[in-house]
């Protein structure tokens, strides 16, 4: 994996980009039916004071209910596979007016339990078999 290099401005330069990617379901408000569920990233090879500044939405699920995994991350997973098989994003330095080209992935995913676990299409955190690394049965100790 190549290594990005930051100007000074802040921006990188050439290599792959790594996106740390999250999606996380929130209701819209406290009494409401509808649920919310974006998925959001991030490119890990930014300086932490850009990262937390240059948040991204790509895409955005609400409805009454949870959305199917496969669904709601289609588009995501197509856009990063279109990026790597049309060779990367082409795209002009803002200052010096060079034209520069990257790649990104996205090996990193993060969600709380419950959209994890549908995320891998698992148990949810509070069924029987809920590990995702044994088959221990839940035991319960209330």
């Amino acid at each position: 994996m190549a290594k990005i290099t930051i100007g000074k401005n802040g921006l990188a330069k050439l290599g792959v980009n790594p996106l740390l990617w999250y999606v996380d379901g929130v209701k819209v408000y406290q009494s409401s039916t509808m649920d919310l569920y974006p998925i959001q990233f991030s490119i890990c090879e930014l300086p932490p004071y850009l990262r937390t500044r240059n948040i991204v939405v790509c895409g955005l699920w609400c409805d009454t209910g949870k959305p199917l995994m496969n669904t709601l991350l289609k588009p995501f997973v197509d856009a990063i596979c279109d990026i790597q098989q049309k060779g990367g994003l082409v795209w002009k330095h803002p200052v010096t007016g060079k034209q520069h080209r990257s790649f990104v992935n996205a090996p990193v995913a993060c969600g709380n339990a419950p959209c994890r676990a549908d995320m891998q299409a698992l148990m949810r955190h509070n069924a029987k078999h809920a590990c995702n690394t044994c088959e221990q049965k839940l035991k319960r100790f209330l």
